[in-house]
């Protein structure tokens, strides 16, 4: 090919690029005369991608944020309409509708974890990093408990947690003969969300009392002394025999309900409400923070088991509650009278919480109106009315010192870590080994 023809196809290939350049600007409105219509989603748009790669690659190479994550999708599915918006250009409605979709997804989730960070009594609806297809639901519905440890279940991510046929935390548990059986009751911080299997404090423990004990785990996220009862009275023989000791490891859950207007002796009205939600048995979570809020509303409406009301609103309130305080003590005196009938000893252990992480001045969160920094104090109020009441009714009572504990047998304001569980699994082993002993 000659000089002259090659310079000839360069400047026709040229010319054909820069009319291709041309055709491209002027289908986003960005060639002149400017087509404004056009060029706002796209450049919002543009905007938007940029930002989602922002926090991409922060929480992919900062927090090491697994890629099948229900946050790693959220960002994929705003990142797809930010794009089909862009692609979009020409069709101006529909460019702009997919536009208005991607920035309210993206703008509730960070508005709101923005937000609950800051301590304002909002939820964050910022996708959490659980595998966006994970273990199916851990719980399910209840009729008298509102949810229950789903049988059968194990986890394949994160903790792993284990539920036997029994609807209980644990491996299965078959009782030989001459064994003692335990039952130890709680929320949380007895199921011990933390910490693996084999670790729990209630597994611990039966392995410092020894091959002729079993200890099997009641705990249920969020329980309180409330659904404590219930258990007692309709559930304690759920391994086929009645237990000859049973823990109780409470008072955290119960203080959710201080200082709320015409508080229900049962807390019907708002803890128990609010179960079915903590547990996520409702359903309506995932990648889509709008879908979230679009679910709730039409759950609201619709859904026979209502919402809690919401008592952030009405911020927080000083001092003790002489009402919940009440309730607390009516139903260890029920838990005590059921067991009492059946020949079980009832063994109240005082709540052990993290004394380094209540002193911060935050915002209400689990307990919607006391502060961080009474949570602990109102705690060791619960802690004293458990022993006192179990010195007047005849039953036991093991309350630990908080210097027993470092801020390291926790891993946040309560929840044991796995150092935490095997050490309060052996302060409380020589005691529930005397008490239990018959």
């Amino acid at each position: 090919m000659s000089r002259r023809n090659a310079e000839a196809l360069r400047a026709r290939e040229s010319l054909m690029l820069g009319r291709g350049a041309n055709r491209m600007r002027a289908c986003f409105g960005l060639r002149p005369p400017y087509d404004f219509a056009r060029a706002m989603p796209f450049l919002i748009a543009c905007l938007g991608l940029m930002v989602i790669l922002v926090l991409g690659g922060f929480q992919a190479f900062g927090a090491g944020l697994s890629p099948t994550a229900n946050r790693a999708i959220f960002l994929y599915y705003v990142a797809m309409l930010l794009l089909a918006s862009m692609v979009s250009a020409r069709w101006r409605v529909a460019s702009w509708l997919l536009l208005a979709l991607a920035m309210t997804e993206l703008l509730l989730a960070l508005a709101t974890h923005v937000g609950h960070a800051m301590g304002l009594p909002i939820p964050s609806l910022l996708p959490n990093r659980e595998a966006f297809f994970g273990d199916g639901p851990r719980f399910k519905y209840h009729p008298l408990l509102m949810a229950v440890p789903k049988e059968g279940f194990v986890s394949t991510r994160g903790v792993d947690i284990r539920h036997n046929r029994h609807n209980l935390r644990g491996g299965e548990i078959t009782l030989g003969a001459g064994q003692r059986l335990v039952n130890a009751y709680g929320g949380s911080t007895t199921y011990d969300v933390a910490v693996p299997q084999g670790a729990t404090w209630p597994e611990r423990l039966g392995g410092e009392l020894g091959d002729d004990w079993v200890v099997a785990n009641f705990g249920v996220p969020g329980y309180s002394s409330a659904e404590h009862v219930v258990q007692t009275a309709f559930y304690a023989d759920r391994l086929g025999t009645m237990p000859v000791c049973s823990l109780y490891y409470m008072g955290w859950n119960d203080l959710r309900n201080a200082h709320l207007p015409d508080l229900d002796a049962g807390y019907a009205d708002f803890h128990l409400l609010s179960q079915p939600g903590n547990l996520q048995i409702r359903g309506g979570g995932g990648a889509s923070p709008l879908y979230r809020v679009l679910s709730a509303a039409l759950s609201a409406s619709f859904d026979t088991i209502p919402y809690p009301p919401d008592y952030h609103r009405l911020g927080p309130a000083d001092g003790p509650d002489v009402r919940l305080e009440d309730i607390f003590r009516k139903n260890i005196q029920a838990i005590h009278a059921l067991n009492a009938a059946r020949g079980v000893r009832s063994v109240f252990i005082g709540q052990m919480l993290n004394p380094f992480r209540h002193d911060a001045g935050l915002g209400p969160e689990w307990l919607p109106r006391v502060r961080d920094q009474d949570v602990w104090p109102l705690q060791q109020r619960l802690n004293l009315i458990m022993k006192l009441e179990a010195e007047r009714l005849g039953a036991a009572s093991v309350v630990l010192e908080p210097e027993a504990f470092e801020a390291s047998d926790f891993v946040d304001k309560g929840h044991f870590s796995v150092e935490g569980s095997r050490k309060f699994a052996r302060l409380i082993a020589p005691e529930v080994r005397r008490l239990c002993r018959r």
